[in-house]
């Protein structure tokens, strides 16, 4: 079957998520993230993921991710008014 596509549009998915542009914080927290994780990648370590432990950034193996969930404490780590994270974050080791 043929499909023609006659219109494509590009949508934030963020701005779908969360209902408003990104803050200031959150821009810096996805820095931060990304900065972490290219950091894995030159050291060589694959098979790990940038993740927050204890307010601070950290690389975890996926093995150990993968074996269970975890709830998040919305209450306790968001900022629910505002949809912010409460936490000040350090960056990996």
């Amino acid at each position: 079957m043929d499909h023609e596509f006659k219109h494509t549009r590009y949508t934030a998915l963020a701005y779908l998520q969360r209902g408003a542009p990104p803050s200031q914080k959150d821009r810096q927290v996805g820095r931060r993230y990304g900065h972490n994780a290219v950091d894995l990648i030159v050291r060589g370590k694959f098979g790990y993921m940038v993740g927050i432990q204890r307010a601070k950034l950290v690389s975890l193996p996926l093995k150990e991710v993968k074996k269970s969930p975890r709830l998040v404490d919305v209450d306790r780590l968001y900022d629910t008014e505002r949809l912010n994270v409460k936490v000040t974050l350090t960056d990996a080791d």
